[in-house]
């Protein structure tokens, strides 16, 4: 499959990195030597410089021939026309991003069809549903891939509280119908077996029928006090976005912003959060806001170090729990050391949604769980597999490799171990990257 990105910048080149490893054709393009010279020091693409909007150096990049065409720069101006002049001469799929707010609200009535583009992708909308999602007001959810199936995805966080701590995976009550297949504990991806325990603040995935998720979220959700009380730091876009979802549930939402002509225009815009023109770096506003009645800190703005520092003066104040935007890995490290509970990467997000529009193939990326260390994946059991009528106990899959569900017929079937595997079943895999190779060979060889 050939996949042309147009820029280098931080999402392109974590998107290269992300299709390289899986072995796609990527050309990357870009005007700065720069930045294609540091993208060619650390992945294996072809790469062209020179202007995104030049005819000649689009051929030179062969879009004509391009399976999949990401536009990412960030300019939208110049995304919108270079994606667009990259499909009429022959690009078959092409997807862009675009931030600018107006000409996302008017995109589908005015621009939609002035503009040979299939995707228009918001990663600072898709980094406020991502945040959403973790304070718990977007439900379970489905991938869209396997929407054929009664499958479901949730994400949960075990609290020190939690009657499910320290005890086995294989006997949590209210589990038989549920496999988690990932552990999210400090800086790890753990692959659990039935004997791991579950320790607070893990954050874990559970996989099932999507009645069976809907039933256990019920039991965990009841156990957790509501998150009532938020404040969001940064009246960025990601900050107004995910302000804007949340008026749409009964939490009490504060924004704070320092620039007084950005507060003036949320105002306009939002109708029930509270609006402060005020910095989060400040201990007084903070204890006069009464820090320690708020559930939920969230950072969101674009200085990653005021981001850190808000919210662990936030923690330490007493907010209950802190969610902090963060796009360089070496910060979220540090991060989760310093105490943060949850850091959001728009550059990750942004890539899985992508994956969703890379042809599947035999092995199919679904979920990135950890940049360039373990995944979830889609693959189907061909007729010539050795895994054909063998049990998945008699199997003896790798340490680091866990199966989360098998679909057959649209039906989901947990992976127990003395199921028969058939041809044609379709099996989600968790799995350490290291994994990969050996998986599209038993599978489908």
């Amino acid at each position: 499959m050939n996949i042309v990105i147009l820029g280098a910048g931080v999402v392109g080149t974590h998107i290269a990195e992300i299709l390289a490893m899986r072995n796609y054709d990527v050309t990357v393009v870009d005007h700065d030597a720069k930045l294609i010279a540091r993208i060619q020091s650390r992945v294996d693409v072809q790469c062209v410089i020179g202007n995104i909007l030049n005819h000649e150096v689009l051929m030179n990049a062969e879009v004509d021939k391009a399976d999949l065409l990401l536009c990412v720069t960030d300019n939208d101006e110049a995304n919108i026309v270079a994606s667009t002049l990259s499909k009429s001469l022959g690009a078959s799929k092409v997807i862009t991003r675009i931030c600018n707010k107006n000409l996302l609200e008017e995109w589908g009535n005015v621009y939609e069809s002035l503009f040979y583009i299939d995707l228009v992708l918001d990663p600072e909308q898709l980094s406020a549903e991502e945040i959403a999602k973790r304070i718990g007001t977007a439900g379970f959810y489905v991938l869209k891939s396997l929407q054929h199936s009664n499958l479901a995805f949730k994400e949960w966080t075990i609290s020190k509280a939690s009657p499910y701590i320290n005890l086995p995976l294989r006997e949590l009550e209210g589990f038989e119908d549920i496999v988690i297949p990932v552990i999210f504990r400090n800086n790890e991806v753990v692959m659990p077996s039935g004997n791991d325990i579950l320790q607070p603040k893990d954050r874990f995935i559970m996989v099932g029928d999507t009645d069976s998720i809907s039933s256990i979220s019920a039991k965990l959700k009841s156990e957790k006090s509501p998150t009532r009380n938020i404040m969001i730091y940064g009246g960025t876009s990601i900050g107004y976005a995910l302000a804007k979802t949340l008026e749409n549930t009964r939490l009490s939402v504060k924004l704070v912003e320092d620039n007084e002509d950005v507060c003036k225009k949320l105002s306009e815009i939002l109708n029930t959060t509270l609006i402060l023109n005020d910095t989060c770096l400040d201990e007084e506003f903070l204890l006069q806001q009464n820090i320690g009645d708020i559930d939920l800190f969230v950072a969101v703005t674009f200085d990653e170090e005021d981001n850190l520092i808000a919210s662990l003066m936030a923690k330490e104040l007493g907010a209950k729990e802190t969610i902090v935007l963060s796009e360089r890995q070496e910060y979220v490290d540090i991060m989760k050391r310093l105490g943060v509970d949850t850091t959001i990467s728009p550059r990750l997000i942004m890539a899985n949604k992508l994956l969703q529009f890379l042809d599947p193939g035999p092995l199919k990326p679904l979920i990135i769980l950890q940049e360039n260390i373990a995944e979830v994946v889609e693959v189907s059991i061909a007729e010539s597999s050795i895994l054909v009528g063998v049990s998945i106990m008699a199997a003896s899959f790798p340490k680091g490799m866990v199966l989360a569900a098998l679909i057959r017929d649209g039906k989901t079937v947990l992976p127990r171990g003395d199921l028969i595997f058939h041809a044609g079943d379709m099996v989600i895999i968790c799995t350490l990257n290291q994994h990969l190779n050996y998986i599209k060979k038993t599978f489908q060889e």
